[in-house]
């Protein structure tokens, strides 16, 4: 629990300057709409509930699409303050067999992971996808250890993509939140320099109980924004 203490830890040093970033934020990542905004509030909040509280409901994955070189992974590694917290390196088979139980142990000790270039898994494994991030706080046996136990997730997941067409359900893409870029280059400076103000604000959010899930409004306009992909 070192990693949660840690992560805990630093979350409780933000301090809120009172200025907006979700409106510079959204046009670094060249939002199209209310709902795509939403989207990635929705997603910084998860990331603060799931430092607090591991193994919280945080389901949905913010997905850049994009063409390659715009800076859509470096978005979400210059989002961690630490880079031992993040990865981009899962070798995820969304399977419940071993495969997926040492994936789940990587989880561990990692706040914010990117599923880089999405395209080469989404027709055969997509429901497993789902159902993998449904998961909360997994039961699994540890290799070696006689007893399975449960290891609550204080990760959330974002994913790249310069590929559409990936959904095949639209209804079924819930856990899923495009942003659109084409070939818009994300000002990874500006993310830089205002990553702990951002996490600090999204902590406000937090604090000040707003939820990290849609509502019924949003939830409608991701069905309506999902029918591109």
């Amino acid at each position: 629990y070192h990693e949660i203490d840690s992560l805990t830890s630093w979350v409780d040093t933000l301090e809120w300057d009172g200025q907006d970033r979700l409106d510079k934020l959204g046009e670094v990542l060249c939002v199209r709409n209310d709902y795509q905004t939403a989207a990635i509030k929705r997603w910084l909040i998860g990331g603060i509930a799931r430092a607090y509280s591991p193994g919280c409901t945080a389901t949905h994955m913010l997905i850049l699409f994009g063409k390659q070189g715009i800076g859509k992974s470096r978005f979400f590694r210059h989002l961690s303050p630490n880079p031992g917290w993040f990865t981009d390196s899962p070798t995820f088979k969304f399977s419940r067999d071993t495969s997926h139980r040492d994936e789940e142990i990587k989880l561990q000790g990692k706040w914010i992971i990117e599923v880089p270039e999405l395209a080469g898994i989404w027709k055969s494994d997509f429901n497993d996808l789902k159902n993998f991030l449904t998961l909360q706080a997994p039961v699994i046996r540890r290799p070696y250890d006689p007893d399975s136990v449960a290891l609550p997730r204080r990760c959330i997941f974002g994913g790249t993509t310069n590929m559409d067409s990936i959904i095949n359900d639209p209804t079924g893409g819930r856990r899923f939140a495009f942003i659109t870029l084409g070939d818009h280059k994300i000002d990874v400076a500006w993310v830089d320099s205002n990553r702990d103000q951002i996490w600090a604000q999204a902590k406000s959010w937090y604090q000040a109980h707003e939820p990290w899930w849609f509502n019924d409004t949003e939830y409608l306009q991701q069905i309506e924004d999902n029918k591109s992909f």
